[in-house]
């Protein structure tokens, strides 16, 4: 594996194209702990948020957040190893030596409405994802079927922030989920370099589809790039 991750990894860096995101600053990025370190910096609000494979730490950080109050997930979900968002419950507690075995992520939860954010070079579609009444609000990922979902308008200032973000990344592209709290306070989750948006068109009719393949047409030189694109880029002007 090791050998075959080489050479396509050598392949993919040498042609002369433009990739979206560039592999390197990709993989960087797909790594929470950086990106809620270049989140915090940027003035981004974060969860209350502890990783360990210590227990007493963990047990320490439940008792303080609250049980039923404090949410546990793992870096990665893929479709061969989903894992869910869960609240801690009493009964969770009893297990909670197991996390000597990987570092496990441990939360405040955040009431309020999920947001998805798809970015797309200088462009910002968001979009309203309300699972507060659906059978798992926990985890918008596992209910998304049932939630309604509309598009939004996000605050200048958020909007701003978030480009800041990307750019700080190296990342043109990205699927940033926040949760809007109910006193209107905006909360950073993470960013997938490579998340997914067609469920977001589809259901709320922005032109995300459209927008991307601009932009791979601008960054083909078929289409005047805009300043912050260059400047994701890192093209001169």
């Amino acid at each position: 594996m090791s050998e075959t991750g080489q050479a396509l990894n050598g392949l993919f860096h040498s042609p002369d194209c433009t990739w979206v995101n560039p592999p390197a600053l990709d993989w960087i990025a797909h790594h929470k702990p950086y990106q809620w370190e270049m989140a915090r910096r940027i003035g981004l609000t974060l969860p209350r948020t502890l990783v360990t494979n210590r227990t007493e730490i963990a047990r320490r950080f439940i008792q303080e957040t609250g049980v039923g109050r404090t949410v546990f997930k793992a870096f990665i979900a893929s479709p061969d190893a989903w894992r869910e968002t869960r609240l801690v419950r009493t009964e969770d507690l009893a297990s909670l030596g197991a996390v000597r075995y990987a570092p496990v992520i441990f939360q405040e939860f955040v009431p309020g409405a999920d947001l998805r954010v798809t970015v797309v070079g200088d462009r910002v579609f968001a979009a309203e994802i309300d699972s507060s009444e659906t059978s798992y609000p926990v985890d918008m990922r596992m209910v998304v079927h049932e939630a309604p979902v509309r598009p939004v308008t996000l605050p200048a200032a958020l909007t701003d922030s978030l480009l800041r973000f990307m750019r700080s990344l190296g990342l043109v592209y990205g699927a940033i989920d926040l949760r809007r709290r109910p006193d209107g306070e905006y909360v950073f989750f993470e960013v997938n370099p490579a998340g997914q948006w067609l469920f977001v068109e589809e259901r709320t009719g922005l032109p995300i589809t459209e927008e991307v393949a601009s932009l791979l047409s601008r960054l083909d030189g078929r289409e005047p790039e805009s300043a912050a694109v260059r400047s994701l880029t890192g093209r001169a002007a």
